[in-house]
């Protein structure tokens, strides 16, 4: 079994936040009327270092398998 790693996402490559895109996209973003490119925007805006909102990201190696934001 490969070791998991939480990490706080700040900047990622553009295969991963293309996942990270469609999972959101299809959890929440269809439902409400938003784009694919909508959904990245948002995404990339929750990638704050100091301040909220904040994304972690699941990494096995350099792959995500799964992300959170929190937005308090």
């Amino acid at each position: 079994m490969e070791n998991i790693e939480i990490k706080k996402v700040i900047e990622i490559d553009e295969n991963n936040l293309n996942k990270m895109t469609k999972w959101i996209y299809e959890w929440w973003g269809k439902s409400e009327a938003l784009t694919l490119e909508q959904v990245k925007v948002f995404l990339k805006h929750c990638m704050q270092k100091e301040r909220l909102p904040q994304t972690y990201g699941a990494f096995i190696g350099d792959k995500i398998i799964r992300n959170v934001s929190i937005y308090l």
